[in-house]
């Protein structure tokens, strides 16, 4: 004959604890975790070659004034028109994505 399975209690402090860790912040608790999950964004944002617009405005202005490029200040200013637009449209996007996130995990489906 079977024994009975014993019954499994859940403290109020467990249930708590299991709730708190609902965000991806909290999910990345380690060092290497956090590296793992910069090394990744970093990936995504290198490998099709999306530069910030900062970068983009100075990779090429350093170009201009050191006499390296063929680029002109029409090239600079045509760069940071599509750059900049870009880069706060999909800021704002991942931002209002990230925080809706963390909205529904804090209160619940």
């Amino acid at each position: 004959m079977r024994a009975a399975p014993t019954p499994v209690s859940i403290s109020t402090n467990s249930v708590a604890e299991i709730e708190k860790k609902g965000t991806a912040a909290e999910a990345a608790e380690s060092d290497l975790t956090r590296f793992f999950i910069a090394l990744a964004v970093g990936f995504v944002l290198l490998a099709p070659s999306l530069n910030h617009s900062i970068v983009g405005f100075g990779e090429i202005l350093f170009g201009i004034t050191a006499d390296t490029t063929d680029a002109d200040w029409v090239d600079l200013l045509r760069n940071t028109a599509v750059a900049v637009p870009g880069n706060v449209a999909g800021g704002v996007i991942l931002v209002a994505f990230v925080r809706s996130v963390q909205a529904q995990a804090s209160h619940g489906p």
